[in-house]
């Protein structure tokens, strides 16, 4: 004999049941974390990177762009 309250029980057990929840709720919020460190390092990259060579002596001594300087003061 089919138990006529089946679905009833199954869907009250379904939307009760909270196991996993918390992982896939972490791992949502770890994966746009991820996507955000990603684009940030994508648009600000290519400006950091400039900045750092333009300071930076191939010996790894810091230089001053003297030129810049005077062009800032100006």
């Amino acid at each position: 004999m089919k138990d006529p309250d089946l679905l009833r029980k199954l869907s009250t057990r379904f939307r009760n049941a909270e196991a996993g929840t918390t992982a896939t709720e972490y791992s949502l919020i770890a994966a746009v974390v991820g996507l955000a460190v990603f684009v940030a390092v994508k648009l600000l990259g290519p400006s950091l990177s400039a900045m750092f060579a333009n300071g930076v002596a191939a010996d790894g001594r810091y230089t001053v762009d003297h030129d810049f300087i005077k062009r800032v003061k100006e």
